[in-house]
């Protein structure tokens, strides 16, 4: 029984310092692999946020104003998306989109036509955000399926689980982590302040 006992705590133990410091090196290689064609602003920025969101969540479409306001306010930062696939299909179809999109150097503006819309989504809407960037859904449905596609969106739900994200929108400033989207482009700019003066 005393066995079982000092396993049970050192797991804890384990489990502690990992969320207090082993993910900040896992969060670190993450966002130093993250494909370019996923991030907004200078590659070399100082500050790089990184966010997960889901297309289906109107949480994360609240967000993702704040985030772009920052880009256009703030000088050298940078705002990967990383995009989870939900346990719905609408959040799953539009997540394969959107990575088809970056294989096609499109992500960022498949990545505008979903997030910029206060409206409830639907696949009526996906058809229409895709003809403003000039694709034709009926045509992509195919390369939807491409096995790359499947494996790239189950790595990032793996990385979300690593993460010990359970809901969304989440993003990292530095190692901060910030849940929701119930944010001002001050309060974001007060914790870059706070990391590069050494506060956090």
């Amino acid at each position: 029984m005393g066995r079982l006992i000092v396993i049970v705590l050192v797991l804890c133990a384990g489990w502690f310092v990992y969320n207090e410091y082993g993910y900040r090196y896992y969060l670190s290689n993450v966002r130093n692999n993250i494909d370019q064609n996923m991030v907004m602003g200078p590659a070399n920025a100082e500050m790089k946020i990184v966010a997960y969101v889901d297309y289906d969540s109107s949480a994360s479409r609240r967000l993702y104003p704040v985030l772009l306001n920052l880009l256009s306010s703030t000088s050298n930062v940078s705002v990967a998306i990383r995009p989870i696939a939900t346990n719905n299909q609408l959040s799953n179809l539009m997540t394969r989109v959107a990575l088809l999109a970056k294989k096609k150097n499109q992500f960022i503006d498949v990545n505008n036509a979903f997030l910029t819309s206060n409206i409830n989504v639907d696949e009526n809407y996906i058809k229409a955000a895709l003809r403003m960037i000039g694709w034709n859904f009926n045509a992509i449905q195919n390369e939807l399926n491409d096995p790359s596609i499947s494996s790239e969106l189950e790595q990032l739900q793996r990385e979300a689980k690593m993460l010990n994200i359970q809901s969304l929108p989440v993003f990292y400033i530095d190692h901060v982590r910030m849940q929701g989207s119930a944010y001002t482009v001050s309060e974001i700019r007060t914790i870059m302040a706070d990391l590069k003066s050494g506060r956090r």
